[in-house]
């Protein structure tokens, strides 16, 4: 594949790159997770192959601890690394507590990757 041949409306995979990060519905985009077995997350793929889009990234999303919901508590305690905070947060349920945007995860998979940065 050859990164630098513009496709069919003259644009490049840096330019696309470019393009999503520029558009007003950047801030739903997903980019700290781990695609794959990398041991990055897409972010910083990004920041290494494109050094030139890096002040187009947003900031990770982060959840506030005093929520009123119980998942976003969960997420937030992940986040900020409160981890003595999760079982209290948890408070012994088992269901599967999913994300949608950005994370489009399920918990469990959002504290692996936490746990793994």
């Amino acid at each position: 594949m050859n990164l630098n041949m513009p496709n069919k409306k003259g644009y490049t995979a840096i330019g696309l790159v470019e393009l999503m990060l520029k558009h007003p519905s950047a801030d739903r985009l997903c980019l700290d997770y781990y695609p794959g077995h990398r041991k990055i997350p897409v972010r910083e793929i990004i920041v290494q192959m494109c050094p030139n889009v890096e002040p187009l990234l947003l900031e990770p999303p982060m959840e506030r601890l005093d929520s009123s919901e119980r998942n976003i508590k969960l997420l937030a305690a992940l986040q900020l690394g409160k981890f003595e905070d999760f079982p209290t947060c948890l408070n012994g349920t088992n269901e599967k507590l999913w994300f949608d945007e950005p994370y489009h995860s399920y918990l469990l998979e959002i504290s692996c990757q936490i746990q793994n940065s």
